[in-house]
């Protein structure tokens, strides 16, 4: 199973290289747009939580 992960990663690896021109701002953005799905809930739910309390403190 490692070995066919690290073949994988080193056959993207290569593709990568060979097309990087194309390939690193496709995968930019494509990770931008994934970190933005996970970050933006948890700091939504994070703000929404904090808020919550910082409202039941005050009363």
């Amino acid at each position: 199973m490692a070995d066919f992960i690290a073949k994988t990663a080193s056959a993207i690896d290569g593709f990568i290289n060979k097309h990087s021109q194309y390939v690193r701002p496709i995968l930019g953005v494509v990770l931008a747009f994934l970190v933005w799905g996970v970050v933006a809930p948890v700091i939504r739910i994070l703000a929404n939580s904090f808020l919550i309390m910082f409202h039941q403190a005050e009363f």
